[in-house]
């Protein structure tokens, strides 16, 4: 058993890391890790967005469009949140929010419904809603963060009823993002910023982008 597993394992591992993706996240990793974000500015959205670059760089042309454009939104995400001038957050929340809709559209091909992947959406979208009345945003942010939200769930419920990708990495992917995206919601708004929760946020989010790359990879 453990030798059938560790076979169906071997390529997705692979597929995750492209050259560099590895020592490029372990920079950002470190970067935060030693407080030295402030220091680098203006840079810091270079080294930041490094491995989603390398990512974009690899997908392969048999994956679907719809994948580079997520990965390629994502990336502009990441750049707009380094910043911390008025609207920063608003233009990064948009730039991933339409990046959950190219993955939605990517991985929702074919989509069975089983009562298993029923099943599993609904504990999906179950998950999100707790998760989301315990983020307390702003006023006028509460709109915009409800409709990311959604936009969230359905990325993940794609994965777990599309059928034209590897299921293992895309539903793993999808739930390291809404893990990441909570907690940094939950630090953002409750807690007045992520301090301690940067690091494990981001840890989350390039495992996550790494097996969402895997599991449209031939």
């Amino acid at each position: 058993v453990c030798g059938h597993i560790g076979n169906r394992l071997r390529p997705v591992v692979r597929a995750m890391f492209p050259k560099l993706f590895l020592p490029l996240c372990a920079v950002y990793l470190a970067v935060i890790a030693l407080h030295l974000e402030a220091a680098l500015q203006p840079l810091t959205w270079i080294v930041k967005a490094a491995p989603m670059a390398v990512l974009i760089a690899n997908t392969s042309k048999r994956a679907t469009k719809w994948l580079y454009w997520g990965l390629l939104l994502s990336a502009g995400g990441d750049i707009a949140l380094t910043f911390t001038f008025p609207g920063a957050f608003d233009i990064g929340l948009g730039f991933f929010l339409f990046a959950h809709f190219c993955y939605v559209i990517c991985f929702l091909k074919k989509p069975v419904y089983t009562p298993a992947r029923l099943i599993g959406t609904a504990v999906v979208l179950a998950a999100m809603y707790y998760a989301n009345s315990i983020i307390h945003p702003p006023a006028d942010l509460k709109i915009a963060v409800n409709i990311y939200s959604l936009s969230l769930a359905a990325m993940i419920a794609s994965t777990i009823l599309g059928t034209e990708h590897k299921p293992f990495p895309a539903i793993l992917g999808s739930a390291c993002f809404g893990v990441s995206d909570m907690l940094l919601g939950f630090a953002t708004f409750n807690l007045g910023g992520e301090g301690m929760l940067h690091l494990p946020v981001m840890v989350l989010y390039y495992s996550a982008q790494a097996l969402i790359y895997a599991s449209k990879q031939a």
